[in-house]
């Protein structure tokens, strides 16, 4: 629900980047966030519900690096995803909201979703125009994904005469998206740390607007320059298929080795896991027409 609302926030609300307007929202949450600690203990409400502590955690799980049994393993990256049990149902929504949301936020910038609105991308009239087709867009985007997943794994559960229920099935392969949805989120809001990130280090520059030049700061500019050229801009759009590609065969390699751990042998956990890894490889074609696509609004 939080990670939702975050999402709709920043996608549907006419001005989130507006200073006064994120201060009361951040602090709102904030208040929130420290009120629930208090009441339901700050590490249940922070591993449980805390969205932003969930989503790191998430991504910590694909480290190369991790801890089993008091001793440090490094393996393949998200190998741990691979050995670990069953997650919670609540958990593997999470997962799948993640990934939809994310993808939805390259979608609406399409001049293919704009036309399907209908607005046109080079008179854009605003995002108070959109917001209720932005917020049915996200709707529909994550429950269109959460039921192509199950569809999927349930085809392929069934394809080996498997009877497991789909809520444990989505249990188990869920966290095999996770590579996508980190891979997706970085190459998508790369263009935007470029950016964001130097007025970031100018606010550390001088933090408190007393004058003081922190980090050697003192009469930088932000610049957007390397958006003016073609050789930059090829090497930001190559840094981001490249992203895209390698967290897809991640996924990919992730949601076999679980499939075969599951089912008990490599030719069933082939057969079963087939229409997932189907779905993957679509899923990568997708990222890369929206990384491609012309954008407008």
């Amino acid at each position: 629900v939080f990670l939702f609302g975050f999402s709709a926030f920043t996608l549907a609300d006419p001005a989130p980047d507006d200073p006064a307007r994120l201060a009361t929202i951040m602090i709102c949450y904030v208040a929130l966030t420290l009120t629930c600690m208090f009441l339901f203990g700050a590490r249940c409400w922070l591993r449980q519900a805390e969205f932003l502590s969930i989503l790191m955690a998430q991504f910590g799980k694909m480290a190369l690096i991790g801890r089993c049994s008091q001793q440090l393993y490094i393996g393949w990256p998200s190998w741990r995803l691979a050995k670990r049990t069953e997650m919670r149902s609540g958990m593997s929504i999470f997962i799948l909201v993640l990934l939809g949301t994310g993808s939805f936020d390259g979608f609406n910038e399409t001049f293919f979703w704009l036309d399907l609105i209908g607005i046109n991308p080079l008179e854009f009239p605003g995002r108070s125009a959109v917001v209720i087709p932005v917020i049915t867009g996200l709707i529909s985007s994550n429950l269109i994904l959460i039921t192509l997943f199950v569809l999927m794994i349930v085809i392929g559960d069934r394809a080996v005469n498997g009877k497991t229920d789909f809520t444990r099935l989505l249990k188990k392969f869920a966290p095999t998206i996770l590579p996508i949805a980190l891979a997706y989120h970085t190459a998508h809001y790369l263009p935007s740390l470029l950016t964001d990130g130097q007025y970031v280090l100018i606010a550390l520059n001088d933090p408190l607007g007393t004058g003081v030049n922190l980090l050697g700061l003192e009469g930088y500019y932000v610049t957007t320059g390397f958006f003016n050229h073609r050789e930059t801009v090829r090497l930001i759009w190559l840094s981001q298929a490249s992203v895209i590609v390698f967290g897809h065969v991640i996924a990919v390699i992730l949601a076999h080795a679980v499939s075969v751990e599951f089912y008990g042998n490599s030719r069933k956990g082939f057969c079963a896991g087939l229409p997932l890894g189907i779905f993957m490889v679509l899923y990568t074609w997708l990222g890369l027409w929206l990384l491609a696509s012309p954008k407008g609004g």
